[in-house]
């Protein structure tokens, strides 16, 4: 009556949308306990905390504000790179958002060691450079802003790490310890 019916006789919403997009989908066809499960499971909605995707958001925020800067001739290869990261990190945050996988907290600290990374190599290129001593000290608070940044990436990632590792520890009304952690990174 409303469309194809699963092997155990229930509504199955998986194939009903399938062959609702499908135009050569016939009405006797029948679907698979994996198709119905699977279309179930996305039409269920995400399984983690609404500020996942919220932090998703801003993680791709971030990645188009670097990818101007690069546009611009900023530093093309460093925020180039930090765009990457910010896609991969948004990317991890939406799909546990979606899922609540938990090896998100471990994709998620590869990408802030990477962060760790970028940022130090960045410092150290800005101390390598002989045209950097026509302006003197004036861009010394950006070297040390970026050695911060890599000690706050690294805390993160440790923090990400953590979490996967011991992921009731700390569990209290307001969420797991080391997401107070991160907060106060």
């Amino acid at each position: 009556m409303f469309g194809p019916r699963c092997r155990s006789g229930a509504a199955c919403v998986g194939s009903l949308l399938i062959s609702l997009m499908s135009e050569s989908a016939s009405q006797d066809e029948s679907c698979s306990g994996s198709e119905c499960e699977n279309a179930v499971e996305v039409l269920v909605g995400p399984k983690g905390h609404r500020n996942l995707a919220i932090r998703g958001g801003v993680n791709i925020v971030q990645c188009c504000c670097s990818m101007m800067l690069a546009a611009c001739g900023v530093s093309p290869s460093y925020f180039l790179a930090a765009a990457l990261c910010s896609v991969c990190s948004a990317i991890t945050l939406f799909y546990q958002w979606h899922t609540a996988n938990p090896w998100m907290f471990v994709a998620r600290g590869v990408v802030n060691v990477m962060n760790c990374l970028l940022s130090l190599g960045q410092a150290v290129h800005l101390f390598r450079h002989d045209w950097l001593e026509t302006w003197g000290n004036d861009l010394m608070a950006l070297k040390v802003c970026h050695v911060i940044s890599a000690a706050l990436s690294l805390l993160k990632a440790r923090s990400l790490f953590l979490q996967y590792r011991f992921p009731r520890a700390g569990m209290g009304i307001r969420g797991n310890e080391q997401l107070f952690y991160r907060g106060c990174i």
